[in-house]
């Protein structure tokens, strides 16, 4: 059998491998603490999803990175889609997912706790959840990214962002996003973005908890409009068009939670659903642009089966997987700097460029050091800043009681 630089196999091969190592022993420190924070409402499916989307996202990069290191330009306008399909949508079909989860989890949230939500519980958790990471991965980038430009000037010329707008960028969290001109973090911080204007939204849309009866109706409508603004705004720029339709990703997130919270739960059995889900997020793969009605409402049938408990087989609630799941925002940020050490430098470039047999093994090796790297920053990163979000929620309880007990 000839492998290809776009077969489908290997990509399977290497993510099944991966699974395992990530099982074994050696990860153990990715277990989750003995105590989990009263207010999740964790489901397993969804943790293992977030780990196979997060490496989905891995291989549609590095497939865009061979064009982009073939060509050796660096210039912003060459980081563009693979000719594969399959590979060219499996980084739109992961991040539509990816929004549809956010709006699933906090929704019901928000739907949990109603008027009673503690504000400053979620939005500290979200800072500190976030923060760290993305300074430590945007931080490290920027300064990479001034080191590539002082040895490639000549061929990255026109490509420049001030440093003060670089520096604000960074302090922003993601609200803002940051240029990656040099593609030192593979052009993901753009979905930050859009995670951040939703968690801001959410006062807004909680009030419709106070109004049950309009939930419902309001939701559907919303998403309505956003699949018809999309469908037919043609032949205007690009911009206009997109954040209709990846609102509309977290509003198919947000009628998920709703349903369930209605009681409208799938009962079938996980063999029927697992394949049900695999047939409909199969058949987004038909359309050319995942960002349109059709695969929105295909892809939204898939996720509301497995936010219902469906485990595809059992796949998304093995160790492996669950692991995974918990490292996923390191690995989806992460990504571009383990290419910047595995696939830029000259020798390995070459290496990674020879042949596609050449082009999935040194992929592999990417991905093991991604993983250990997301690993890392996991346990000394992330975490700590989830238990720096929960002190400092409490501390600010505290100051808010005594105000209140004050006036």
């Amino acid at each position: 059998m000839i492998i290809g630089y776009y077969s489908i196999l290997p990509a399977i091969l290497c993510t099944a491998l991966l699974t395992a190592l990530v099982s074994t022993p050696l990860f153990n420190v990715l277990n989750a603490p003995p105590t989990v924070h009263p207010h999740s409402r964790r489901i397993l499916s969804i943790d293992g999803l977030r780990g196979y989307l997060a490496l989905a996202v891995v291989f549609h990069h590095i497939a865009i990175m061979r064009l982009y290191l073939q060509r050796g330009t660096f210039q912003l306008d060459t980081w563009e889609p693979p000719p594969s399909r399959f590979f060219a949508l499996l980084g739109p079909a992961a991040l539509s997912m990816f929004f549809m989860i956010t709006g699933y989890l906090f929704w019901s949230r928000v739907l949990q706790k109603r008027a009673a939500l503690n504000w400053s519980e979620l939005y500290f958790g979200r800072l500190f959840r976030i923060g760290p990471l993305y300074l430590f991965a945007v931080g490290l980038a920027l300064l990479l990214d001034h080191l590539h430009k002082m040895l490639f000037a000549a061929r990255i010329a026109g490509t420049t962002t001030s440093v003060t707008k670089q520096a604000a960028d960074l302090l922003f969290l993601g609200l803002s996003v940051y240029p990656d001109n040099n593609r030192m973090l593979a052009g993901v911080t753009w979905s930050i973005h859009y995670e951040w204007l939703f968690y801001l939204s959410l006062p807004v849309l909680g009030t419709l908890c106070l109004l049950p009866r309009l939930e419902i109706p309001f939701l559907v409508s919303t998403l309505a409009a956003c699949l018809s603004i999309r469908a037919f705004h043609h032949g205007v720029p690009a911009g206009t068009r997109t954040f209709p339709i990846l609102a509309s990703l977290f509003v198919v997130g947000m009628i998920c939670a709703t349903l369930q919270d209605r009681g409208f739960r799938v009962t079938l059995p996980d063999w029927a659903t697992s394949l049900l889900s695999i047939t409909l997020l199969a058949s987004a793969f038909a359309f050319h642009d995942l960002y349109t009605g059709g695969p929105v409402l295909l892809i939204g049938s898939g996720f509301y089966l497995l936010c219902s408990g469906c485990s595809l087989f059992g796949l998304l609630t093995s160790r492996g997987a669950t692991r995974l799941g918990d490292v996923s925002y390191s690995i989806y940020m992460l990504q571009g700097l383990a290419f910047a050490l595995c696939l830029r430098p000259v020798p390995l470039r070459d290496i990674f460029l020879r042949s596609p047999l050449n082009y999935w093994l040194l992929t592999f090796l990417t991905l093991i050091v991604l993983l250990l790297f997301a690993t890392l920053t996991y346990c000394l990163i992330e975490r700590p800043g989830v238990k720096l979000g929960r002190r400092m929620t409490h501390k600010a309880d505290k100051v808010l009681g005594l105000e209140r007990s004050v006036a």
